[in-house]
């Protein structure tokens, strides 16, 4: 029984077996910096209106796994080679709510791959340094603020309401600029859909405006997204 226990964890691939001891010790500082790279996005993102708390979890788990990814590697180019067909397959469904974020996840990348070669100095400088930047590079003109992005804005209004009339108090209420973007009819003729491209004021949250659209009678539906 324990020959076979010996055999199952026995290493067969060529090039140096990987200690322990050193695999534990870098896994747990992939899991402790893709924390930090995890608390950093939320410090410097987590006011966005997309914003997702499950992407700190991914960032994490990114992190460790491509410090394993590394070990596996650990410099032979035919095993190198052979995980990068593999993961060629591998498609993600899911669309990356802003271009920050497609940043962060390159950082969970560099980072575990970092760790898993042992550059621990490598982690320790580039997370403070791309977390500085996030917060700083706004307020030096670079990205602008959140209100600055234009969103888009469809309202479903009943056929008979005149859209204009109702729903101008609101807009100048909580938005800087508007334009309207394009009309078209829906529930099979009884209803119209307006879209407006919309700049918000600083203070205006989505749920705000939202909320208040639904509140007006002749308003079927209101929704509110960051323009792509």
């Amino acid at each position: 029984m324990q020959d076979w226990f010996n055999e199952l964890f026995k290493e067969v691939a060529d090039g140096p077996p990987i200690e322990l001891t050193i695999l534990c010790k870098r896994l747990l500082a992939a899991l402790l910096f893709g924390w930090a790279i995890a608390l950093t996005h939320r410090f410097t993102q987590g006011r966005r209106d997309d914003f997702r708390t499950g992407f700190g979890v991914t960032l994490v788990m990114l992190t460790v796994i491509l410090t394993l990814i590394t070990q596996v590697i650990a410099g032979n180019a035919a095993r190198a080679f052979t995980l990068v067909g593999a993961l060629a397959i591998v498609r993600f469904r899911t669309r990356v709510n802003d271009t920050r974020d497609t940043a962060y996840v390159i950082l969970a990348v560099a980072v575990g791959m970092a760790i898993g070669l042992g550059f621990y100095r490598i982690a320790w400088l580039g997370i403070p340094v791309v977390g500085l930047a996030a917060v700083l590079l706004p307020y030096l003109g670079f990205g602008g603020r959140r209100s600055d992005a234009p969103h888009h804005l469809l309202v479903r209004f009943d056929r008979e309401i005149d859209p204009d009339a109702i729903v101008t108090p609101v807009f100048g209420k909580y938005l800087r600029h508007r334009r309207c973007d394009g009309t078209q009819s829906a529930q099979k003729g009884t209803a119209l859909d307006v879209i407006y491209v919309v700049w918000l004021h600083d203070n205006t949250t989505a749920t705000a405006i939202v909320r208040e659209l639904l509140g007006i009678p002749g308003v079927k539906a209101a929704e509110l997204r960051r323009q792509r």
